[in-house]
């Protein structure tokens, strides 16, 4: 069968994917979304769609997948995964789920391995130490121009799907030397400088976490949109072990009731523990994610509704870290 387009995460390793996708299949169209909207069937998708990094939309063509909760939904749904063409695996990355899933059958580019394995590196937090986090090179320096404002969403769309296609034709080194790319990663250096405050100004841990284990940022009181990074926190809290991040969703613009919780483990919480944030966001049965990150939203009518859910839904969190 051939495939007419990729739909594909917004974020690097869904552009990673897509790149894989696209150097494998010569599919030249991308659209991109995240796992929510796909959760509750906003984005339609047909039999002629590769879909990755991203839950099973019902139908599509091929699926490609590394996020336990997917996997564990269709299983309830009574799906069998065997079943789905593509491939779901708990790996570090879906683009390693790729990367695996083809590697007998087509010849890779030789970089494509070192593209992959700094892809695992970022998707699944797995750096030796806050130094090496934070250190300049290609693979920080391309994922953090994905972070970088963008006038419109067409801008920012537009920018991911040229540097998707440079991903399948071009090694990573070559790719951050780009004018367009290091204009980007030093927009997001001075919008990281603001990050930071705002989380100084924001964070604060639960009542009943006297460890100070993780950080909880707490933006909900902002009244326009505002991006942060949750991980910048350990570089304030460098003890902490997770970080949950709350913010009000906005739709054109205008903030509503509804919030979303997302959170993330820490390079001490990291491979180091039994805590998984996206088990967290499963049992609150908001959302989903992997060990070291995952996300979710909850809808309310009224603002009585959402602080009331917003204190409960976070000593639940607490209830739940703790018992882990």
């Amino acid at each position: 069968m051939s495939f007419t387009r990729i739909v594909t995460h917004n974020d690097f390793d869904g552009i990673a994917s897509g790149a894989l996708c696209s150097a494998i299949h010569e599919v030249e169209e991308v659209a991109y979304t995240g796992p929510n909207t796909v959760t509750r069937q906003g984005f339609p998708v047909t039999e002629k769609d590769i879909v990755c990094d991203l839950p099973y939309p019902g139908e599509c063509g091929l699926w490609f997948d590394h996020h336990a909760g997917n996997a564990e939904e269709l299983k309830r749904r009574g799906k069998d995964l065997s079943a789905i063409p593509g491939r779901f695996a708990p790996e570090k990355s879906c683009a390693r789920v790729i990367f695996e899933f083809y590697r007998d059958d087509y010849e890779f580019p030789e970089f494509y391995e070192e593209t992959v394995r700094e892809v695992d590196k970022h998707d699944s937090f797995g750096f030796e130490s806050l130094e090496d986090w934070r250190r300049e090179c290609p693979s920080r320096i391309i994922n953090c121009s994905l972070k970088a404002r963008f006038e419109t969403k067409k801008a920012e769309e537009d920018y991911y799907t040229r540097l998707l296609f440079r991903m399948a034709e071009s090694p990573l080194p070559d790719i951050a030397e780009e004018n367009e790319v290091r204009t980007l990663y030093q927009q997001y250096l001075e919008l990281e400088k603001k990050m930071l405050e705002m989380i100084a100004k924001s964070a604060r841990f639960h009542a009943r976490d006297t460890k100070h284990d993780y950080v909880i940022i707490d933006l909900t009181d902002l009244h326009r949109p505002f991006q942060v990074e949750r991980n910048l926190a350990q570089l304030i809290y460098p003890n902490i072990r997770g970080v949950f991040l709350l913010q009000h969703l906005f739709e054109s613009g205008v903030k509503t009731n509804n919030f979303m919780l997302s959170g993330s483990l820490t390079l001490k919480g990291e491979g180091k523990s039994s805590k998984d944030i996206g088990e967290i966001m499963r049992s609150l049965n908001i959302g989903d994610g992997h060990p070291g990150a995952g996300s979710g939203q909850i809808f309310c009518v009224t603002k009585p509704e959402f602080e009331r859910k917003r204190n409960d839904l976070l000593d639940k969190v607490h209830a739940i870290w703790e018992g882990q």
